[in-house]
């Protein structure tokens, strides 16, 4: 394996200080700290945000040490120093294609407008073109700084900007069926559409992937996509890393492979059926065939490391040591695995730029948007309030200081009426579904039952946030989806009943005055 990845030992480089993030970017500083990371991963992360950042010493719970200079012969592991880590990070020039003697990228995608879009990159800039990341907590990571700072880099004439709008834990039908709010931005040039290869993709991945695709394609035609030669709609790329169950976890013996033998037969032949994309149906799998059918442009961490996964040489480090470099985890890239990630799109990109002859104009894609569809997040929720006991509307945040917004209940006994409008064209008898995202994790959660009371009827349900598995056995405040309760309408609302105004819960939240229970199609109680 190359040096870069492994060059780490038990101790920390010097002292350590506190610093910032800015402080590392820019300044006189040749070191620092940051005491808000929860791993050695995450800590080589947060390095690779700065240039200046070589090396890190990590110690449990949240100590992380940068440094811009460390002898690994000469760390200090005595004392608190055997408690540490430390780690050399590859610099931000490193190309990671190259450092895994990768195989140069197939031929150039067959999507006229996606060239368009890479020519206009290489043209002398007319307006600003835009990049819209639309993603799982893999987006959540580096590669779009990634990726932007590499596109300045190959094309340097280029205006260009990319924006991230990552949702981790999100379903595939979620980020489907609320794209509009999810991904408010309308006026991208090029949509990339990021999905981990995971079970939530199984059910109807290829539909569901074509349908959100299609709403994308279907948005206002960027200012790039007109006059002559252009195709009069966005352009599209799709992107996914490594199948969790049958690449990451399977190779690195994580559960539920911990008993599966390690000797070099068994290995070879689990990476060469990772190569190919293993007996399951992850979302790879589905992107792979609108690919193939339809002409979008597809990166694949999968596909890239092919050769060297089926070859596992010497030179790779075999097929756990290679997956283990660009898989922190069991699904998200570390800073190399980011770096590798944006390399593949710049040069799918520039294949597309240089390429002598452009295709047509791909036609539109299939797929229904999912007919009518009403998203609230955050501050939105409020509006859908209509009594509240024991329930408080909060802003927690999770350890990268990114807001978590929603209704909290901390009391048994606590209950919650909300309004779900059903579309007003809905006749009585008629059928709409309903989903709401909640959190998961190992402790300090519970258990909700949710029912219809008034307006509409549905099947009682329970959900619990309280998760144990044995995948993985302390997950922290990990999103989950609940799957589409139906939802009958059993009569339409009655005007004259709606002189009962919610107020205030009893936990000092404040709840939308404007909503009234005899005003509301449909009211869920939690």
């Amino acid at each position: 394996m190359p040096a870069a990845f492994s060059a780490h030992g038990v101790g920390f480089c010097a002292p350590l200080s506190t610093g910032s993030l800015a402080e590392c970017q820019s300044g006189a500083a040749r070191q620092g700290a940051w005491y808000d990371v929860e791993s050695l991963s995450h800590c080589a992360q947060r390095c690779g945000e700065c240039a200046r950042c070589n090396f890190v010493s990590f110690s449990r719970p949240s100590k992380c040490g940068w440094y811009a200079d460390c002898n690994l012969g000469a760390l200090v592991a005595t004392g608190a120093g055997a408690k540490f880590r430390t780690l050399q990070v590859p610099p931000m020039a490193t190309n990671v294609t190259a450092l895994l003697h990768l195989p140069p990228p197939r031929a150039a995608s067959s999507d006229g407008t996606f060239h368009h879009f890479a020519r206009a990159l290489a043209a002398p800039p007319a307006r600003q073109l835009r990049i819209a990341v639309y993603g799982t907590s893999v987006t959540d990571g580096l590669y779009p700084r990634f990726l932007e700072r590499q596109l300045r880099h190959r094309f340097p004439r280029a205006n260009l900007s990319v924006t991230a709008h990552a949702y981790p834990g999100a379903t595939l039908g979620f980020m489907r069926h609320c794209v509009d709010s999810m991904l408010p931005a309308r006026d991208a040039d090029l949509y990339i559409l990021e999905q981990w290869a995971g079970d939530h993709c199984t059910r109807g991945g290829e539909e569901g992937i074509l349908a959100l695709l299609a709403s994308l394609q279907r948005r206002p035609a960027p200012a790039s996509a007109a006059g002559p030669g252009g195709c009069g709609q966005p352009a599209l790329m799709m992107l996914s890393t490594l199948d969790q169950n049958d690449c990451v976890r399977k190779l690195k013996r994580m559960a539920p492979y911990e008993g599966r033998p390690r000797d070099a037969a068994t290995l070879l032949r689990d990476a060469r059926e990772c190569a190919h994309g293993g007996a399951g149906e992850g979302a790879t799998s589905p992107m792979e065939r609108i690919a193939a059918r339809h002409g979008i442009p597809w990166v694949s961490m999968r596909l890239a490391l092919r050769a060297r996964l089926v070859e596992s040489s010497a030179r790779f480090g075999g097929p756990v040591a290679g997956v283990s470099a660009l898989i922190r985890d069991y699904l998200h890239p570390s800073v190399l695995g980011h770096k590798l990630l944006a390399e593949l799109i710049v040069s799918e990109l520039s294949l597309a730029a240089e390429a002598t002859r452009r295709p047509r104009c791909s036609p539109p894609l299939p797929g229904s948007d999912g007919g009518a569809t009403h998203c609230s997040f955050g501050e939105a929720l409020k509006a859908h309030v209509l009594q509240a006991n024991g329930w408080a509307y909060r802003v927690e945040r999770n350890k990268k200081g990114r807001p978590k917004p929603g209704l909290i209940a901390n009391s048994a006994g606590a209950s919650l009426d909300l309004c779900y409008p059903l579309p007003a064209a809905l006749p009585v008898g008629g059928q709409a579904v309903w989903n709401f995202a909640y959190l998961r994790s190992y402790q300090h959660m519970g258990k909700v039952a949710v029912e219809c009371t008034d307006g509409c009827a549905c099947e009682p349900r329970a959900y619990n946030g309280h998760a144990l598995d044995s995948v993985w056995p302390f997950r922290v405040s990990v999103a989950q989806v609940s799957y589409g309760q139906t939802v009958t309408r059993e009569a339409w609302p009655n005007a004259s009943a709606g002189s009962s105004t919610a107020g205030s819960s009893t936990a000092g939240s404040s709840t939308a005055g404007s909503n009234t229970v005899g005003s509301c199609s449909c009211t869920i109680r939690l």
